[in-house]
């Protein structure tokens, strides 16, 4: 009798989708950016939509996957945050959702634990991406971002750090 209820318990889990990697339906990928005057590193998450496929904001509205990064791989980094840019509102199957129907920039204030070394950066990305249906989706992304990053601001990334949303 056990076994026959661990099994009904597990079957809706079996139908859960499982996670597709990242690849045809959207790329993410990091945009370097450079050290501030403070120490962090000012970089950007660059995310490139298929046309007609869609991402979510920070708070998806009625429906969506809302981004998750986990930052446990990386080295000299004490802090990240994530800002999020200016989302749009779109329905899918009847529900009002929130994020993004193009490729987005969403910047990221990292905070190395020594301000002269460099970041090893190691982001695991779980989001969710919808056209018709909804798929999520997972990619783990690895970079050094260098200690002395001191490349000319990039025009994506400084608009991104501009358009964010007013708080209430």
């Amino acid at each position: 009798m056990k076994s026959a209820w661990t099994f009904a318990a597990l079957v809706p889990l079996l139908l859960l989708p499982l996670a597709a990697p990242a690849g045809e339906m959207v790329e993410v990928s990091v945009v370097n950016g450079w050290r501030d005057a403070e120490g962090r590193h000012i970089a950007g998450l660059s995310i490139r939509l298929a046309p007609g496929w869609k991402t979510y904001w920070r708070s998806p509205g009625d429906a969506g996957i809302p981004p998750r990064f986990d930052w446990a791989g990386s080295n000299n980094l004490t802090d990240a945050s994530v800002s999020w840019p200016v989302p749009e509102t779109f329905d899918i199957n009847g529900m009002t959702s929130v994020g993004y129907t193009s490729d987005v920039i969403l910047p990221l204030v990292l905070t190395p634990a020594r301000a002269d070394a460099a970041i090893g950066l190691d982001v695991h990305v779980t989001m969710g991406v919808c056209e018709t249906i909804c798929v999520p989706v997972e990619t783990r992304i690895r970079i050094e971002l260098p200690a002395a990053a001191a490349p000319a601001r990039t025009t994506a990334l400084t608009t991104a750090l501009t358009d964010l949303p007013e708080t209430a």
